[in-house]
């Protein structure tokens, strides 16, 4: 599933390093050739290709050393705020896929649907599943990665990008702090408010491209707020108001001694997976789903399913209770040199960022099924029967089969087993395939 945890790989290259901290997996993945880290809270982007970093001079040169030296200082101060890196964000699809799948084919098409609309699925997501040479059933759950994703990768674009909407500072002052260290409220606009808002938009009359993209939002939102730094902002003498640490941003730390200085954000963000192959995205959520203790019946914190209660009760005292250990984890300002973390800390948090995201992803399933179950223009209208494939579409709901009228095995069917769908695209969208007796 992972590489082994605990694991560490110490690169020489501090700018490798610094992109590639899945440090409790494998430290580099490689099928990762290109890493990003975003700041959602000041809206900047960095993007460089590792391990070579053509155009850099040697470090060795004394301008190379002192330029690698700036470098490394830029990247820490823009590095993250990207809750769970573009692949955990995957992960979290890929479960509610299977989820959808096993327990709501139904739902699964209707979303696959409206996800084709999306104003980005014919110029982007269309061409790039053409490249993987995917299954129609492989393409459909890639969409489920790349909606989930998808908020991450248009933050260049103002037409959609939104940096506020990716968390909620919600403050936290250990005990044992002074009265002069006051905390700060997060402003209205929010994750809370960009929630509700898009989930608002998938229940009204508009265009459905317009609920597509809302659909994405949903999708990474969810996701976004069971990450445990995007619902805090830690204040101490140390990180001080009026922005405190901004979620960890600011928290320097080394996974280990020897290790180079990342935020405890960058850290959190990485603990997932590490890279965005289709393949090793739908291995680490099936291998996820599939641990005893991540099974539905295992995780009451299901019962839950009020959105800023996940914000304002389960993350915000993950992050309390165990990312910031209740004030007493050391972290440092100085972006050069974080404070190790206790021996402990990786193993005991590891399986606590397992759980969140799997948790996500059967949350986005449930609410993919509610709205689905509420509204009726989700999907966009399939063509009349005779439109679309000249008769009835019959599917075996044992053997996920459908034959066409005319086909021999049409009139065949037990009437238990029969589902009917209006065309074929609707059959495969549901996970059927075409009998093979059929023209």
């Amino acid at each position: 599933m992972f590489a082994e945890t605990g694991r560490h790989v110490r690169l020489s290259d501090p700018i490798t390093t610094i992109f590639h901290a899945n440090v409790t997996t494998a430290a580099v993945s490689s099928d990762q050739e290109t890493s990003h880290r975003h700041d959602h809270q000041r809206g900047t982007s960095m993007h460089l290709k590792c391990p070579s970093c053509r155009g850099i001079p040697r470090k060795d040169h004394p301008v190379g050393r002192s330029l690698l030296v700036g470098i490394v200082v830029l990247l820490v101060a823009v590095s993250s705020a990207l809750a769970w890196n573009k692949a955990g964000h995957m992960v979290s699809g890929a479960i509610a896929y299977a989820d959808l799948k096993q327990n709501n084919p139904e739902t699964l098409a209707r979303v696959v649907a409206l996800l084709k609309t999306h104003p980005h699925f014919g110029t982007k997501w269309a061409p790039r599943l053409a490249q993987l040479h995917l299954t129609p059933e492989e393409q459909d759950l890639y969409l489920f990665m790349l909606a989930a994703r998808w908020p991450d990768d248009i933050r260049q674009d103002p037409t959609f990008h939104h940096g506020a909407w990716h968390y909620i500072n919600l403050p936290y002052k250990p005990e044992g702090q002074p009265a002069s260290v006051q905390t700060v409220d997060p402003p209205p606009d929010n994750i809370l408010q960009a929630y509700q808002t898009n989930l608002d938009i998938l229940r009204i009359t508009v265009p459905q491209s317009t609920k597509a993209v809302s659909l994405c939002w949903v999708f990474h939102l969810i996701g976004d707020v069971h990450q445990p730094l995007h619902t805090v902002a830690l204040f101490t003498t140390q990180f001080p108001p009026p922005e405190g640490d901004r979620g960890g941003t600011r928290f320097s730390i080394r996974a280990r001694e020897g290790a180079s200085t990342i935020s405890l954000h960058t850290f959190w963000d990485d603990l997932i997976l590490g890279s965005e192959r289709f393949q090793s995205v739908r291995n680490t959520a099936t291998a996820l789903r599939l641990q005893p203790d991540h099974a539905r019946a295992q995780l009451p914190e299901l019962r839950e399913t009020s959105f800023e209660q996940w914000a304002k009760q389960e993350s915000f005292n993950v992050a309390k209770e165990d990312t910031y250990r209740n004030g007493q984890l050391q972290g440092s300002r100085d972006q050069q040199n974080g404070e190790v973390f206790p021996a402990d800390y990786i193993t005991t948090v590891k399986p606590l960022a397992e759980r969140r995201i799997v948790l996500a992803g059967y949350r986005l399933a449930d609410v993919l099924t509610q709205v689905a179950s509420h509204e009726t223009d989700t999907a966009p209208a399939v063509p009349s029967p005779a439109a679309a494939s000249g008769g009835n579409v019959r599917g075996n709901k044992h053997s996920k089969i459908y034959h066409l009228s005319g086909c021999p095995s049409y009139e065949a069917m037990s009437p238990a087993n029969i589902v009917t769908f209006a065309s074929e695209a609707e059959a495969q969208q549901a996970g059927y395939r075409k009998a093979k007796n059929c023209p």
